[in-house]
């Protein structure tokens, strides 16, 4: 299954854990599909961050002007941004998108995967000490209020960790069906489908009722303005 965000107002946000708060070392992978440009020109895939993203966390977005993909982590005197290649992500396909972060030092860059490959530009570095990302929420298809830009397209998988992967790891992600993650690290993997059931969710609206439950650690995430469910697409049974 996915859940599918429409551009306008669709969003899903879990609930504020302590599980992926300020993790360390990290690395997150999402498989989605990138159907149109979303609202803005900067339209959020996922954002974990109490506050505006240049002061905060740190948040995965699709930047509308270049097709490319931006992470962004944030220090106290400067945001570090880093990007995939420029016309890299067209509208109309299906990606994957791989991080890996250590925030150990304020000198480290992102590594960043496209489709399973290394594909990172960096625009800026972080300065002076990376801030938290603690005492929010995880938010899907949208930022946390303060932009308004929401995600177009289905999202079929969402992964983190507490580890650095490899570029073989990362590269694996992507060739591998959805399924339960058994890579190093996991610790967030949430079905991408309302708890109430499976496939009575192709083509349903999927209301606040609905939850999607993290099947790592428990954490929950509600769907607002009624994303769809979308039977899977990725191996048919």
């Amino acid at each position: 299954m996915s859940v599918d965000f429409d551009g306008s107002a669709d969003y899903i946000k879990f609930a504020d854990s302590a599980i992926y708060d300020d993790i360390p070392t990290k690395s997150i992978f999402v498989r989605f599909t990138l159907d149109g440009n979303g609202s803005g020109t900067s339209p959020y895939l996922i954002w974990k961050t109490p506050a505006n993203p240049s002061t905060a966390g740190w948040s995965i977005l699709y930047n509308v002007a270049s097709d490319r993909l931006r992470f962004s982590q944030t220090g106290t005197s400067g945001l570090g941004v880093w990007h995939t290649t420029t016309n890299s992500v067209p509208v109309g396909s299906s990606y994957t998108f791989g991080v890996s972060m250590d925030i150990g030092n304020i000198n480290n860059n992102a590594i960043l995967y496209l489709d399973g490959v290394e594909d990172t530009t960096t625009i800026s570095n972080a300065a002076g000490a990376f801030n938290s990302d603690a005492g929010d929420g995880l938010f899907v298809g949208r930022d946390n209020g303060t932009q308004n830009e929401y995600f177009e397209g289905p999202v079929a998988e969402i992964c983190f960790a507490n580890a650095i992967w490899t570029a073989d790891e990362f590269a694996d992600m992507h060739k591998t069906p959805i399924g339960y993650r058994q890579q190093r690290g996991v610790i967030f993997y949430p079905l991408m489908y309302g708890a109430a059931g499976l496939q009575s969710f192709d083509g349903a609206a999927l209301g606040a009722s609905n939850v999607i439950v993290d099947q790592v650690n428990g954490i929950i995430g509600t769907p607002t303005s009624n994303p769809l469910g979308v039977a899977d697409t990725v191996l048919a049974v």
